[in-house]
């Protein structure tokens, strides 16, 4: 398939170069032609009447144009008789030169400044014109045989062309499917676990990642919140592993900031029962936090805890697209045909979910409580 598309590629090409050669090689023949044709300056007469103003004496200059077979020059006006008002004039000669010498010899006799412009530039653009000729018509023969040897090749393969579009678009279609289920179970897991509101967006474009709503930074952000986010960003994953039965490489950045996430809690704000309240990580001299020199023990510990981190999370994702897979895969058709879903749609497709782990938490004691106000 990469080597016909190829060909037609270079085919493309060749045609393209050719049509361009042939305008270009079209429009210095034009171009030839216009500057070989002769030029009628001031009035035309006739040879007989170029003859009788020149035994009038009027006729002051002439110059005998050769590749034109043209005499051109300037007379004096009279008051009768031909050409009358004078003026520049210009007149046809026999190509076979048999007016040439006698016409020249009369105005030289009246006095008459006579000279031959032999035109050597159209000379050589008349040569130059011979050669390019065949050439145009031989550029033509050739274009409009690869123009047909593509037609007919467009019409051969035809078929095998279509037919493997038919598999691309099927192939499309699954890949397709496949990623309405992934975004659409990070909407599902988002809105099950921090609230159908704080979902705003889901899409199947590549760059958009609002099904996973951020973090919260203008206040302090709990475990808890944590622990939630990591299984928004596990969902993709898990829904592709629950409802199709094996992963794909789409949730490599999921992974990526699922793993930067769990390290960090451990790591950078001591989320770890077993490590404790510990920050395992330094500033690596360019304001980027990095791993501290650890033992390893120490080392081993964190992977431990960042992997069982990330591992229940993962169960907790499983467990929210079990319950609500009828949700996940209603929220997928919608996306497969319309791309993205937002705003008082989505709120209304995910509104229901709510995950028994976060439906089940209790409410956080109120501060003052039973105090009885003063």
């Amino acid at each position: 398939m990469l080597e016909q598309l190829i060909d037609h590629a270079r085919a493309h090409k060749l045609v393209a170069a050719l049509l361009a050669a042939l305008l270009l090689l079209l429009a210095l023949v034009l171009g030839l032609l216009r500057y070989l044709a002769p030029d009628h300056p001031g009035t035309r007469l006739g040879v007989a009447e170029v003859l009788s103003l020149a035994k009038q004496g009027r006729i002051t200059d002439a110059t005998l144009l050769d590749e034109d077979s043209m005499l051109v020059g300037r007379a004096e006006p009279a008051k009768t008789g031909a050409f009358a008002q004078g003026g520049h004039f210009s007149a046809s000669l026999p190509s076979d030169g048999s007016l040439t010498v006698s016409l020249t010899a009369a105005l030289s006799a009246t006095g008459a400044r006579v000279q031959v412009d032999d035109q050597d530039g159209k000379e050589r653009a008349r040569l130059l014109l011979s050669a390019f000729l065949p050439a145009l018509v031989l550029a033509d023969l050739i274009g409009l045989g690869l123009l047909l040897a593509r037609a007919q090749d467009r019409s051969v393969s035809e078929p095998i062309r279509a037919a493997t579009s038919a598999r691309a678009r099927d192939m499309d279609a699954r890949g397709r499917q496949r990623t309405a289920l992934h975004e659409a179970a990070h909407a599902v897991v988002a809105a099950s676990l921090s609230g159908p509101e704080r979902v705003q967006r889901v899409s199947l474009l590549e760059s958009d990642r609002a099904a996973v709503p951020p973090l919260d930074v203008t206040g302090p952000v709990t475990a808890g919140e944590l622990r939630n986010r990591l299984a928004a960003l596990l969902s993709g994953v898990a829904a592709e592993r629950v409802l199709l039965g094996e992963v794909t490489t789409r949730g490599e950045g999921d992974l990526e900031e699922a793993t930067a996430l769990a390290r960090d809690m451990v790591a950078r704000w001591g989320m770890s029962d077993v490590l404790g309240p510990m920050r395992l990580l330094e500033a690596d001299g360019r304001g980027r936090p990095a791993i501290a020199d650890l033992s390893p023990a120490t080392r081993e510990a964190l992977d431990a805890e960042v992997r069982r981190l990330l591992l229940d999370a993962q169960t907790t994702a499983e467990s929210v697209v079990v319950q609500h897979r009828d949700v996940v895969e209603r929220l997928g058709d919608r996306l497969i045909r319309g791309e993205t879903v937002e705003g008082q749609e989505l709120r209304d497709l995910v509104g229901s979910v709510v995950h028994p782990l976060h439906a089940a938490a209790p409410p956080p004691p109120r501060v003052g409580a039973g105090r009885r106000s003063s």
